[in-house]
């Protein structure tokens, strides 16, 4: 970061990447600088000097600080960033990255899709970025589209099993699958679509199940599983 503000040109565009990295690694540990004790010199009779701590980013929104990064490098400098295709894992990384953040840190719906939706144009077997935009419209961020987020989820559920062979390996999608028919099941009955109701409690009532076979003690899909078992 300080390279950042010494200035730093597109030449450079990989340190804007790893500071923002850096940025959302720190958010995630509470925002806490590490910091390491200074060897000041002191004899064994020497008191003791005590040092007040100051962590440099206090009062720094690292999210939107590492926002303004990635938007740098996949705005300004992405052009550099493209000229070289050995670049082209990290790009989609910096572009998911932009906007799951956008999501998932700072709630808004536009520009995390956005993000999300220019992953898929340059890589459109992109799991993660699939998973991201299903749980955009279901969970809250996005105005509700059940019907786009069972898209999305269950576009990034094969792609998942075809990447990795078990779907068990990613949990929270198959919960996030039984939940989107689960609320979707509920805005139909309230609509007095009796049919459309009844087979989107059963389908999250089988998925809820598949949850439980990979994770036996999820209280979440137990509840779930509970809350729908006579509805169909």
């Amino acid at each position: 970061m300080k390279r950042i503000a010494q200035g730093a040109d597109e030449r450079f565009w990989s340190i804007y990447y790893n500071a923002a990295m850096s940025a959302l690694y720190m958010a995630d540990k509470g925002g806490q600088a590490m910091m390491e004790d200074d060897d000041l010199g002191l004899d064994e009779d020497d008191e003791p000097v005590e040092i007040e701590e100051v962590d440099p980013l206090e009062g720094v929104d690292l999210a939107r600080l590492a926002v303004e990064y990635l938007e740098m490098v996949t705005g300004e400098f992405w052009e550099k960033v493209m000229s070289n295709e050995n670049n082209m894992r990290t790009a989609i990384k910096a572009l998911n990255m932009l906007g799951s953040t956008y999501l998932y840190q700072l709630g808004e719906c536009t520009k995390g899709v956005q993000g999300l939706e220019r992953v898929l144009e340059i890589d459109p077997e992109n799991c993660d970025a699939r998973k991201s935009l299903g749980y955009a419209y279901f969970g809250g961020i996005c105005p509700n589209n059940y019907d786009k987020a069972l898209r999305y989820l269950m576009e990034a559920r094969t792609c998942k099993v075809k990447e990795v062979g078990d779907q068990c390996k990613d949990v929270d999608l198959l919960l996030w699958i039984a939940q989107t028919y689960h609320f979707r099941a509920v805005d139909r009955r309230e609509a007095k679509q009796k049919e459309g109701a009844k087979q989107d409690f059963k389908a999250a009532h089988d998925t809820y199940l598949e949850v439980l076979k990979c994770d036996p003690g999820n209280k979440s899909a137990i509840d779930g599983r509970d809350q729908v078992k006579f509805e169909f």
